[in-house]
This record gives structure tokens, C-alpha cells and sequence, in this order.
């Protein structure tokens, strides 16, 4: 039969492990996010040296797709490194920039496939589409910055 210092000492001790694992699952989180901004960043070096020995400017607009998409992910995890904990006003500090860069990130995704695949040589009427198509979200990226 337990006593009920002993119950008293077990239900402590679940607070504690529940306490334990709820920092230990927002730790792993902030590693994962840096492991995987690590691996963007080592793509973007990697493309970048491709296109200084290559000479192909596919390969710096992928570079530049990359980096972007690294630094829309960093403003996603933003507020966990910062340990912000200012609820939906934290959130809303962040959002322009995350909405801008998102769309810069098309914009460069665009410029690659447009000449990866040639497109203005080979598919003229789908090289037009994309080229007002990339031209818009430019104009949407400045329109977010701006906000």
C-alpha cells in the first residue's frame, strides 16, 4: 500500500517529465529549423560555385530561389529564437516580410524555369505568360514591403 507521500512524489514527478518533455520537443523544434536552414544555406553555396564554374545563369537564379526560401524560413522560426511571446501581435511583426518574401521567391523560381527550360526559344506563348506573371509578383513583393 503507498503511502500519500509516496502518490504525492509520483504526481510530481509526471508534472516534471510532462515539464521535461514539453522543453525538450521546443528545443528539437528550434534544432530542426537550424539543421534545416544549415542545408538551405549549403545548397545556396553550392549552386552559387556552380554558376561562378558554369557560367549559367539558371543556376544563380535557383541560388537566389534558395536563399530566399531560407530566409522566408527563418522568418517563420523568428519569434521561437527571439523567445517573442507576444501571441498574435508577434506574429503579425513578422508577417509583411514572410508575404514578401514569398513572393520574391516565385518571382527568382520563375527567371529559373524560364531559362532552364528556354522557354523563350521553344515555347514563346508560355514564355509571355510567365513573363507577366513574374512581373506581378514582383510588383506584390514591393507592395508587402511597403506595408
Amino acid at each position: 500500500m503507498q503511502t500519500p507521500h509516496r502518490a504525492k512524489e509520483r504526481q510530481w514527478s509526471w508534472r516534471y517529465l510532462l515539464a521535461i518533455d514539453r522543453t525538450f520537443m521546443k528545443n528539437f523544434a528550434l534544432i530542426f529549423n537550424c539543421m534545416y536552414l544549415a542545408i538551405f544555406s549549403y545548397q545556396v553555396l553550392y549552386f552559387v560555385v556552380q554558376y561562378i564554374v558554369l557560367k549559367r545563369i539558371e543556376l544563380l537564379y535557383y541560388s537566389l530561389f534558395l536563399m530566399i526560401g531560407a530566409i522566408t524560413q527563418y522568418l517563420y522560426i523568428m519569434p521561437d529564437i527571439l523567445s517573442v511571446s507576444g501571441g498574435p501581435s508577434a506574429e503579425m511583426l513578422f508577417s509583411p516580410g514572410r508575404l514578401a518574401f514569398q513572393f520574391c521567391s516565385s518571382f527568382f523560381y520563375i527567371l529559373f524555369v524560364v531559362h532552364y527550360l528556354e522557354l523563350q526559344k521553344y515555347k514563346p506563348r508560355l514564355y509571355y505568360l510567365l513573363k507577366y506573371y513574374k512581373y506581378y509578383n514582383l510588383l506584390i513583393c514591393f507592395v508587402f514591403i511597403l506595408l
